[in-house]
Parts: structure tokens; sequence; C-alpha cells
């Protein structure tokens, strides 16, 4: 089975392609790679992921015939032939695509506007490389240097998330495909780049008079949402933790897989003794009390614990990334959707940063003098989060306005930026830092930019501006299920789902004592009652705490590998403490999510390290060129090759390539 490729190409002809192998069969699942070509218009498509919305991209096009049934890429390649560019960004879905256009010998790359898969590009002595994996392109680079400002502003992210939000990547010389961005690339070497996805400027207003008018609105483009990443063939999977999200998934994917005779839905669930977690499965078993084809799977999540890197090591990542520390149980969840051979696993991801909502606009109404209607705002909020009224009033109406001293102590002030151990906040340089890193990359520069970014006028929409932005990548889905051959799909980041949210008025998104009111009344009628009810889902701290205490020696080993060492990013003698106060449950929230980087940049440094020093490289086979065009007769090569360990599945989509 594929999981990626490689694309490269000089000004002598087209692109050679290589494909990105898993080893083993994996059942009937689909390929999550599909080739398309066109012989006539010398023309090729490689797409990684899926589209969505087929029959809506069908009537855009001129000459739909013929491709109702075709593979992913087939459709891509025909929307491009058709209307050009215009084709491509009409394309909905979750996906990297590649097109080579022959005739103007040039490669367009291009990433869904959430970024759900990886893509990279390079340029080099008159070649264009595109591949789905970063590895690849920087096997080719000489010297494989890393981009220590690409390092620098991953330790100064002030939230967690699965990639940088810049086309920076750790290593010099590969760019990154921005989500909702088609990268043109010719063959001498010219880059043009045409963002056709610009969130700020997709989200109107959404006409709707009252909450319950949201709420069915919401329902009926959930509802697709689920619909369109339900697989045709190969079982199906969902995340089930008894949370509002995570259940909304479950049943309305339930209601999908029931329309059809077959497999059940699969739940998997981690289920915990210890007191903070344990009640969370009367939550679980409402749900599969309501019955329909659901078949529970019940994990043993106690001994999945955060930072648990190190018995059976990390997964291959090939950046590193502010979500590793709760990998341990992602994977857990993961490896049991393969057991049970799933083709695709959905989850309840993506609703905090659409449902939830952040009375930023406090701080809008302070900027334009109107301080007793800010007041009495924040009153209503206060009451109905039950938080006292300074607070409120501080946090959502005063930070934004205050300088950067202001939110964060005056020590930063007078420290060339630097915060303190263990109330560092969001935009202060960790302590352990070492000054001449700090000072060569300009850290303290860019905690500021991520400030005035953060809380620009207006406030609401800078906020959520960050909030869509940090959302992109998709860390668990490329380096824990996609090399099983397995998908992992968040029907909350469908963008139809989130324009519609996010562009509702305030009073209909924001009502206070309403945690998730646009939510709570769309699934009113499908969810237990008693989950619609629930103010707020008990918290992992418990299950963080003591997986950072029981692999502190291991966490203290790593951080002092020589090789992070020569970088001179990182102060051991300031970091080991600091370490070791954190294991003791001392320092905040945002404070733990700093270190949390710092180790993982850590973890993924060493891990490079020992990948270079064994050669170990992804498994990947060079297809042959002829002069027909790229990927000419990738069929026939496939079926030399691998005819023995191919699955039947994989054998009609070879077919369907010829």
């Amino acid at each position: 089975m594929n999981r990626g490729f490689v694309l490269r190409c000089s000004a002598g002809g087209p692109p050679e392609a290589r494909l990105i192998r898993i080893d083993g069969p994996r059942g009937d699942r689909p390929s999550l790679v599909t080739f398309a070509r066109d012989s006539a218009s010398r023309t090729a498509a490689a797409l990684l992921g899926r589209i969505h919305y087929r029959g809506d991209l069908l009537a855009r096009l001129p000459a739909p015939r013929g491709l109702h049934d075709s593979s992913d890429a087939a459709l891509a390649l025909a929307a491009h032939r058709q209307l050009g560019r215009q084709g491509l960004e009409a394309i909905e879905g979750e996906f990297a695509l590649v097109v080579w256009d022959g005739p103007g010998k040039r490669l367009w790359a291009q990433r869904d506007p959430m970024g759900c898969w990886p893509l990279f590009w390079s340029t080099r002595k008159g070649a264009v490389a595109v591949s789905t994996s970063l590895g690849a392109l920087v096997d080719e680079q000489p010297g494989r240097s890393f981009n220590l400002d690409a390092l620098a502003e991953f330790l100064m992210q002030p939230t967690p998330a699965d990639e940088l939000a810049s086309e920076e990547t750790a290593f010099q010389g590969v760019q990154r495909v921005r989500p909702g961005t088609i990268v043109e690339l010719t063959t001498t070497g010219a880059v043009r780049r045409h963002v056709y996805w610009d969130w700020d400027s997709r989200i109107g207003r959404t006409e709707v008079a009252t909450l319950e008018e949201a709420g069915a609105g919401f329902a009926w483009r959930l509802r697709q949402a689920v619909q369109q990443r339900v697989p045709e063939r190969g079982h199906l999977a969902a995340h089930l933790s008894g949370g509002m999200d995570s259940s909304s998934i479950v049943c309305l994917a339930r209601d999908v897989v029931s329309a059809r005779s077959g497999s059940p839905l699969f739940t998997l669930s981690l289920v915990y003794r210890r007191r903070s977690l344990a009640g969370e499965r009367a939550y679980m078993d409402q749900v599969l009390s309501q019955g329909g084809p659901l078949a529970p799977q019940f994990l043993e999540g106690d001994q999945a614990l955060f930072f648990d890197w190190f018995e059976r090591g990390l997964p291959h990542h090939e950046e590193p990334c502010g979500v590793l520390p709760s990998m341990p149980p992602r994977r857990l969840l993961v490896e049991a959707a393969d057991r049970l051979g799933a083709a695709m696993i959905l989850s309840g991801e993506g609703s905090d940063e659409i449902v939830t909502f952040q009375p930023y606009h406090l701080a809008d109404l302070l900027r334009r003098g109107r301080w007793l209607t800010a007041l009495k705002e924040a009153s209503r909020w206060s009451l109905g989060r039950r938080f006292a009224l300074g607070s409120v009033f501080q946090y959502y109406g005063l930070v934004p306005l205050c300088p950067l001293w202001s939110r964060e102590g005056w020590g930063p002030l007078f420290r060339n930026g630097y915060g303190t151990w263990p109330r560092l906040g969001l935009f202060s340089v960790p302590p352990w830092v070492r000054p001449e890193f700090a000072r060569r990359h300009h850290l303290r520069e860019r905690g500021r930019a991520h400030a005035r970014r953060i809380f620009a006028d207006p406030s609401e929409v800078s906020w959520r501006s960050f909030t869509l932005q940090t959302s992109s990548g998709d860390w668990e889905r490329w380096h824990l299920a996609a090399p099983l051959g397995l998908n992992l799909s968040h029907p909350f980041r469908d963008p139809r789902l989130i324009r519609f949210t996010l562009g509702l008025p305030r009073r209909i998104r924001g009502v206070p004592g309403m945690v998730k009111p646009v939510l709570e009344t769309a699934m009113r009628g499908v969810l237990p009652a008693e989950i619609l009810t629930r103010k707020w889902n008990t918290g992992f701290d418990d299950v963080y705490g003591l997986g950072l205490r029981r692999n502190l020696p291991s966490l203290e080993q790593l951080i002092l590998n020589e090789n992070l060492g020569e970088l001179g990013i990182i102060d051991t003698r300031k970091l080991i403490p600091i370490l070791h106060q954190a294991a003791l449950g001392i320092g905040d929230t945002q404070a733990t999510d700093r270190l949390d980087k710092t180790l993982a940049l850590a973890a993924w440094i060493a891990q490079f390290e020992g990948r270079r020093t064994t050669g170990e490289t992804d498994q990947t086979r060079w297809l042959d060129r002829e002069q027909a065009g790229p990927w000419s007769d990738i069929a026939a090569e496939q079926a030399r090759s691998d005819a023995a360990n191919l699955a039947p599945a994989e054998r009609a989509l070879v077919r369907s390539c010829r």
C-alpha cells in the first residue's frame, strides 16, 4: 500500500515518481494515495487523502461525464484540465495534491485549507521536487542542516500546534506548502504562491435569527461532514470519550452506518481506574445504551501516560511537535483501530475552536471607549461561568489592551524578554534558553510579534484567526495512523462547518452559562441529556503529572544528549531543576506547555540523530519513467514488483490507474 510520494523533475522532462510504501497486507483498506494521468493533455496527478463533496465539484465542471466513479486523483486532474487553477481551488476535502502540467512544464502543489496532509517542496540546481515526506527532500540536500530559525519559532509558539504556521521547516532548503495555498513550480526553478483560502475573507455573516435556527443549520452540516468521511469500503472506528464532542460524532456516524448493511461502528474508549478519570465511563455507557450498530472497545488507559516515549520508542516524525507529550494514549487508540481492521477513524477534535466562545469582544468595547457596556458584558460572563467579575474583566478586556510587560510581569522588560518559572506566560523567553541563541534568533521579538498578532484590533477576530492558524496540520494522522495505512479525520474541522459556525452572530455563539450553545442546541434529541448538560470535561492533569514523574530519569538523559548541547539552544543547568519542579506539580499550564515544547524538541533531535547514524529512511521505490509522461505505466510497475503482496483492493486501484 502507498502512503506518500516524491516527485522530482528538471528542465529536461517530466517528473520521476517515487512511492512511499507500507509493508505487509492491510486488509481491504483503500490506498491513501491515488494517481491519474491523461496522455492527450500530457498531464498527471498524485493525491494523498480524499476529496469531499464530489457532486458539487462535478456540477462545476463543463464536462463531468465519466468522472462520477473516478479516483480522487483523476477527479482533481479533470478539474485542473477543464478549469485550470480555478478548478484546483474548487476542490474540497482533506488532501495534499500535486498536478504535473506537461505543456506548461510545471508542477502545481496544493494543500486543503486545514492542512490535513503534509506537503513540502525544494529547488536545487535546476531541479524541483515535491513530496509528502519532509525527510525524502532533506535526504537530497547537501549536509542536511537544521533551520535554527524554525526551531526558535517552535520554542516561541504561544500554544501547542501540529506544525509551524509558516513556510519554514526544521531543515534548510526545504519549504512547506501552507494550508489553503497552491505553489506553482516550473522546471526552471521559478516559484509562485497562490493563497486561495484566507479565513478572514471566507468567514462572512451567517444569517440566522435564533439559537434554535443556528443549531439546526449546524446539525445538518455536521451530519454532512460525517457522511463525507465514512469510507465506502472497510470498517469505521470512532473515538468515544464521554464528552459532548466525541459523543456527537459517534451518534451521527452510527446513524450513517445503520443505514448501510454490513459492519458495525467500532467505538474506541480509554477507561481509567484512577479517581480523576474513572467517572468518564458512565458517560460512554449512556451513549452506548442508545443502541444501534455499535461495537464498543474499551482500552485500559492507566498505563498510557504522557511522556511514555522510551519503552516502545517514539514513532518516526519529521519535525518537532508541541502535541508530542500526549502521544502515548493517542497511539493506543490508533493501534486498536488497526487491530480491528478499520479503514477510517473519526474523532471529535476541532470542536473547541469553533463552538467554545471566548469573550474577547470586551477588549474591543474598551478600545472604543464603551466602558460601561464592557462592564455589563463582563458581569454577564462572570455569572455565566462563575468566575469573579474582576478576573473576567481583566483577562478578556484589559490584558489584550496592555503592553506585553504588564501581561507577564515587569521581569521580561528588564531581562531581555526572559520570563521566570513557575509563571512563564505565553510570550516570554523561557529561562532555560541560552542568551546567545535567544539574541541571535530574536526570541524576544518573536514573542512580541505573537502578542501583537493574537490581540490585534479587533481582538475577537484576531483571536479567531490565531485559533484557526494553530489548528492546521494533523500530527496524529501523519505519524500514527498513516504508517499503518489508516486514515484519521475530524468532522468538526470541515471548512463548510467552520465558516457557518464562526459566521454566526456573537449573541448566538456566546451564551453565558452554556459552554457550547450551538453544539448543545444542535444535538438535542441526539445525545443523552446528561451529556448535553455537562459543564466541563475532566482534564488530564493527573495523567500528565504521573507520566512526567515516571519518565523523569529518561527525560533528564534526553536533555543531556550531546547532540542537543551542540546546537547551543538549552542551558541544562537551568532546565533540569525546572523539570524536577514540574514533576512535583509546580508551574501553571502556560509554563508547562513551554517546557513540553523543549522536551519535544530534545526528543526529535535525538531521534533524527539516531536515524542519521543508522542510515534509516522511508521505504521508497522509484518508478520507471517512459517518454509518454510521468507515471505512464505505474500499474505495470506495481504489478511486476508487488503482485505477491498486493491486497485485492489495491490491485483494483492499480487497474484503475492504467
